[in-house]
């Protein structure tokens, strides 16, 4: 028995090591794959190979490395070639979409000077940056909270996800739609906050944060029990190809993973399946899909 017990915490740990190693090298090919296309796009405006870039670009936006940074300057570079292209209207939108996340922006006076010029022309145009608002509205069973986007001038949102907890629960519910319907008891507090995702799954707006959650307190009338999220409401109105209800599966991305890493994932899960069946035979599956709610750290 304890040699038994010995062979499964040695398996234990080696499954663990395995998996973290595979995780921290997924997660340095994610850094990977943004940068790499940034500089890829750079590169071939620099030779001149304006449709070679648009398409490093295209890519980029498509898959889910991108973090707010890169998606700026991927915006930037795609303006130069907008411009380089005589394509006055696209150049419009990068610059809008641009300015909808830093209205300050700068563009270094290498650029061209008309490309500059449209720059200060789109800033005065604007109002000011992309904001993602929430409301929290009472109804019988709890609250519905309510996103809204303001300014996104170049639709540039292609999702948004709503978190809403208990206070004093450690787990978030997270929807992506554009409303959530909570029930809880009277006087419940509810913490939330919303992320808005755009090209690449760059976050390009928020209210409030995991860390920082708004709260709501539940008035009275409520007769929910317990904290039951429901995904409500279809897409944003204003956004551009998403923020409706999606699936409960975690992002796909656009670009494909490394193979090497490709290939280790699936050996470590065909390894975990072989464990967990060992060691939960007997276990009933109590998992349930089909709202698009999932359960965040």
């Amino acid at each position: 028995m304890r040699r038994s017990h010995s062979w499964r915490h040695g398996l234990a740990l080696g499954l663990a090591f395995l998996t973290g190693s595979l995780g921290a090298g997924a997660g340095w090919a994610v850094v990977a794959r943004a940068d790499d296309a940034v500089t890829r796009a750079r590169s071939q405006i620099e030779n001149a190979d304006f449709h070679a870039a648009l398409d490093s670009i295209d890519r980029a936006e498509s898959s889910g490395d991108l973090d707010r940074d890169a998606l700026v300057e991927l915006l930037e570079l795609e303006a130069v070639v907008h411009f380089a292209l005589g394509q006055a209207s696209e150049v419009r939108g990068d610059l809008n979409a641009l300015l909808s996340l830093d209205p300050h922006y700068q563009m270094s006076v290498l650029r061209p000077p008309g490309l500059r010029s449209a720059l200060e022309d789109a800033r005065r145009a604007i109002d000011g940056p992309l904001e993602l608002l929430v409301t929290a509205e009472p109804t019988s069973r709890g609250v519905r909270l309510r996103a809204r986007l303001i300014r996104d001038v170049a639709a540039i949102v292609r999702e948004v996800r709503i978190s809403a907890r208990l206070r004093g629960e450690r787990r978030w519910r997270t929807a992506r739609a554009d409303s959530l319907d909570v029930a809880a008891t009277t006087g419940a507090q509810i913490e939330h906050y919303a992320v808005a995702l755009g090209p690449g799954g760059a976050i390009v707006a928020s209210a409030a944060s995991a860390t920082s959650p708004a709260a709501t307190r539940v008035g009275p009338g409520a007769v929910g029990g317990g904290l039951d999220v429901r995904a409500s409401g279809g897409g944003l109105g204003s956004s551009s190809g998403g923020g409706g209800s999606g699936s409960d599966d975690a992002d796909g991305g656009g670009s494909a993973t490394w193979w090497l890493v490709g290939a280790g994932v699936l050996a470590v899960a065909a390894a975990i399946t072989i464990v967990a069946v060992v060691a939960t035979s007997g276990e009933s599956d109590r998992t349930q899909i089909g709202m698009p709610v999932f359960d965040t750290p």
